[in-house]
């Protein structure tokens, strides 16, 4: 005896609405821990999880090193790009590579509490803008495709002209030929 389909459905909505609250509030509880673990842990080592310091409790980030800087952004959406000049900071825990982030001093800290040194975080701005503003150099090969489509073109170009004045002329020389050649062929 098989089970209508309305019991199924009555049995996933309940556990549904039992099961909702239950990761909602748990949400709030870690402080959104559990989904920025779960990004982490789906991304397979190409994110790591920050736990940031501040004065009153701490929270987690997701981050990315690029370059030998770490890229995240904190709760007001605002991006961050640290250097990690100590590679001794990184560990691992619940499987995934983790980092500890004092919001206060701007510096990641061992998990002895001992800080690393060496972040001056204004020299680390203006060396990242004058990064972005450096002119790029030009890829020589770029430059040489550039100049056999622009060469390409202007040949195009004056093929279409003498084409268009090749048809002038034979159609000039059709009108003015046109009765002396009739003339010829019907006696």
């Amino acid at each position: 005896m098989a089970l209508p389909n309305g019991f199924w459905y009555y049995v996933a909505s309940g556990f549904l609405l039992l099961i909702l609250p239950v990761v909602f509030i748990g949400n709030i509880w870690l402080r959104g821990f559990f989904w920025k673990f779960v990004n982490v842990k789906a991304s397979m080592g190409k994110k790591i999880l920050i736990r940031i310091g501040t004065v009153n409790t701490d929270h987690f980030a997701v981050a990315e090193i690029l370059d030998g800087a770490v890229h995240f952004k904190d709760r007001k959406k605002k991006g961050h790009i640290t250097p990690l000049t100590d590679k001794s900071v990184l560990y691992r825990a619940w499987g995934i590579g983790c980092l500890d982030y004092d919001e206060d001093k701007d510096c990641f800290f061992k998990r002895d509490g001992t800080g690393v040194t060496g972040h001056d975080a204004e020299l680390v701005d203006s060396l990242i803008l004058r990064a972005l503003m450096k002119p790029v150099p030009q890829n020589l090969l770029l430059i040489i495709v550039l100049i056999i489509v622009i060469l390409l073109l202007i040949m195009l170009g004056f093929e279409l002209y003498l084409t268009t004045q090749l048809k002038n002329q034979l159609a000039q020389l059709a009108i003015n030929t046109a009765g002396s050649v009739t003339k010829g062929i019907n006696p």
